[in-house]
Parts: structure tokens; C-alpha cells; sequence
């Protein structure tokens, strides 16, 4: 399933439906779908996530945690658990 079409972005379904999700998880997957390689990994790190969602660093780790905790991404850490690589995944039991 391609991710971009026309200039928009394809979120997971069970990522928007998923009431325990917040807006901003949804608002800082979509900017990682957007920093994306076409492997889906990207390695852009807090700051740039950061600046692209409007967000405060806090807030975009807290996402991060949710999003990795119900497996909408996956995290390779280098040097601490804020850095490193981020594998955007396609969850098990959940439609795109």
C-alpha cells in the first residue's frame, strides 16, 4: 500500500481509531511517514521531529513511547533512548 498519494500521507486506520491515542501521536506519525525513506525508517532525530510537529521535545517522546508501545513504529537506540533509528511498521491485527 503505497503511503503517499497526490500529497497526502495514508495513516493506520487503528491509529485513528485507537481512542487511547492522542491527536498528537497521529500528528507526529504522520510527520515520520512524511521523513520517511522509502524503507520506512528515518533517522532524523528529536529536533527535527520536533520543529516539523510544533511540539515540545517532552510531548514528542511521550508520543513516541505510545507509538512504539501498540507497534506503529519500532526504535533502533544509538546513544540513549531519544536517538537513533525509527522503523515505521504495519501492526498486526490493525488495517491500514
Amino acid at each position: 500500500m503505497p503511503r503517499r498519494e497526490h500529497g497526502y500521507l495514508r495513516v493506520p486506520r487503528g491509529l485513528v481509531s485507537d481512542r487511547s491515542m492522542k491527536s498528537s501521536d497521529v500528528r507526529v506519525f504522520a510527520v515520520l511517514m512524511d521523513m520517511s525513506t522509502s524503507a520506512d525508517l528515518v533517522e532524523d532525530g528529536l529536533d527535527a521531529i520536533t520543529e516539523h510537529t510544533g511540539l515540545t521535545k517532552r510531548t514528542v517522546c511521550d508520543c513516541l513511547v505510545r507509538l512504539e508501545d501498540r507497534g506503529f513504529i519500532t526504535r533502533e537506540s544509538r546513544r540513549g533512548p531519544y536517538t537513533g533509528r525509527i522503523t515505521i511498521s504495519d501492526p498486526v491485527g490493525r488495517s491500514a
